[in-house]
């Protein structure tokens, strides 16, 4: 005896009406984003010296505990958006009130064929670092901006100045 197709036949609505709870459920379980962390859309822009620059990490630090930080990457119009740990990409911060930091640092690439030819060329000395703007801003304390406030069911779209100046 061999298999019964599922579908027995080529009859449009036999098919229609058996794919139609597969539908049901991936439109209201898998098209939506969830959002269990309570999130909300964080956008901006971060200009160092009236110009746009790539590559600027963001990070929102909750000025209250118990609030994950959310993080942002700068593209080449020095837009970001904001994604919190635990949650989709670009999901955005929870609400509440946060200490903006930024950073922008490049790491020495240095290579070797082995951890011996590596001590041989660069010993037990550091990479360099550059920082393409000022280590300041990478420390609430010492960055002179302003804290900020995520809103729920507000546009929450911050634009920042900085100086390598």
């Amino acid at each position: 005896m061999s298999p019964v197709p599922l579908f027995i036949h080529n009859n449009p609505m036999h098919i229609i009406r058996l794919s139609l709870p597969v539908l049901l459920i991936v439109f209201l379980f898998g098209c939506s984003p969830s959002n269990e962390l309570g999130t909300t859309v964080v956008t901006g822009t971060v200009m160092v010296d009236g110009q746009p620059m790539e590559g600027v990490t963001v990070i929102f630090s909750p000025a209250d505990t118990g609030v994950n930080p959310a993080v942002g990457l700068t593209d080449k119009n020095g837009k970001f958006k904001l994604s919190t740990p635990g949650g989709a990409h670009g999901n955005g911060a929870i609400p509440g009130s946060y200490i903006p930091t930024f950073a922008k640092d490049e790491i020495e690439r240095r290579e070797a064929d082995s951890r011996e030819d590596y001590m041989k060329r660069y010993g037990n000395t550091m990479p360099k670092v550059t920082h393409h703007i000022p280590k300041k801003y990478a420390n609430h304390k010492t960055s002179g901006i302003d804290p900020v406030t995520v809103e729920k069911g507000k546009p929450n779209v911050f634009s920042f100045e900085l100086s390598i100046r």
